[in-house]
This record gives structure tokens, sequence and C-alpha cells, in this order.
């Protein structure tokens, strides 16, 4: 069975081959990681939302700027006549 990417990164890291293909497909490794929060040696499925996100805000900034702007489109629908 040909190995991806995210096998091929873990053994370059030092990981056994054997180990890491079983624990990729069974998923044993992605599981570790969120019980143990370790970021680094890890496996997360991710979609392609992820590409998008240019800064980590604290969510009051997030809630913030999203009522600045339905404020602004408001305000900018309230000048459009019928």
């Amino acid at each position: 069975m040909p190995m991806g990417p995210t096998c091929r990164v873990l053994i370059s890291m030092g990981f056994p081959p054997g180990l890491v293909a079983g624990a990729v497909i069974s998923g044993a490794l992605s599981k570790e990681c969120y019980v143990s929060g370790d970021t680094q040696h890890c496996v997360f499925a991710m979609g392609p939302a992820a590409g998008l996100i240019n800064e980590v805000k604290p969510v009051k900034a997030i809630i913030d700027d999203m009522i600045s702007e339905a404020e602004a489109v408001y305000k900018r629908l309230g000048t459009l006549q019928a």
C-alpha cells in the first residue's frame, strides 16, 4: 500500500513506518492528539476553509467586526430607493 504525504512526514520525523500507517489509518493518532493537545506530532482533519484563515483574533473582536459590517450594510441598504 503506498503511503501518502502525512505518513511520509511522520516517518521523516522518526516514527516507525508500521506504527505510522496503523495509527493514521485507524484514527488512533488523531484521537491521541485531541486528548493530549499535541499539535506538533499529529494529523488533524481540516476542510478548505482552513486556507482562508489569515489571523487569529479573540471572539470579542470577531463579533465586533461582524456587528460593524452588519451596521454598514444596513446603512447602505437604507440609502437605496425602490
